[in-house]
């Protein structure tokens, strides 16, 4: 998703609910929207692309290699995938992807 759209921003608690960094420029009437539809191109670049978390230490080629290979399942029969394709997901902050299945 967008960074604009990721809890982070949309709820704007801010550090241990504190609201800043946020309040303290909401106090100078400076005014933030983070409203994901004024970002269009990230949302293209979300729709179109996929990046893969989780490389990186003590992460090693056993993962990259399990991650490869599910790409290669999907590619391996993308009609079935696309089936799927405009379900609606959504990433929690903890992770889990909620909506899918």
């Amino acid at each position: 998703m967008p960074v604009p759209a990721q809890d982070l921003f949309q709820s704007r608690l801010g550090y241990s609910g504190t609201g800043y960094p946020w309040s303290i420029n909401e106090a100078k009437g400076i005014r933030y929207d983070y409203d994901p539809a004024r970002f269009p191109a990230a949302q293209k670049l979300c729709d179109t692309y996929t990046i893969v978390h989780g490389i990186h230490a003590p992460n090693g080629s056993e993962l990259m290699d399990r991650i490869a290979e599910g790409f290669g399942k999907v590619f391996a029969d993308l009609p079935a995938a696309l089936v799927y394709a405009d379900d609606p997901i959504y990433p929690g902050a903890d992770g889990a992807v909620y909506g899918a299945g």
